[in-house]
């Protein structure tokens, strides 16, 4: 099973990550998505700096506001709740990733491991054929 660059963006890999297939045959895909997560992970930190960074600005402006009552003083509360709640998703999508990305490595360690011993196997046979011959 291969991924298109499509079907890393929208979240497809989910469907991936349940085929052993995709496991097996698919090292450089995984590698490719690894480095997807890593660069949505940097993408969502980004924001959530900016919206940290808004929030400490509307703070600073209802410390200095007098009215409390100001329209502009409620429009910069809706505003700092919508950037506390886009934070809050972020976070949870960079635990998502993690551990997706947690699966994903164990899967290629694990693929390593299968690899490491079928080639054990593959030279015991040999060694048990060559003896055969002598």
């Amino acid at each position: 099973m291969k991924l298109t660059k499509l079907e890393l963006e929208d979240g497809s890999y989910e469907r991936a990550l349940q085929d052993p297939s995709f496991h097996n045959n698919n090292h450089k895909q995984i590698m490719l998505l690894l480095s997807h997560f890593d660069a949505k992970i940097n993408l969502l930190m980004e924001t959530i700096l900016d919206n940290q960074a808004l929030i400490t600005a509307v703070i600073d402006l209802l410390s200095r506001s007098k009215l409390k009552g100001d329209k502009d003083v409620k429009n910069e509360l809706k505003g700092m709740k919508r950037a506390s709640n886009v934070i809050d998703d972020n976070i949870e999508q960079i635990k998502n990733m993690i551990e997706v990305e947690k699966n994903l490595k164990m899967g290629l360690f694990m693929q390593q491991k299968e690899m490491q011993q079928s080639k054990k196997k593959e030279s015991k046979k040999d060694e048990s054929h060559s003896h055969s011959y002598l």
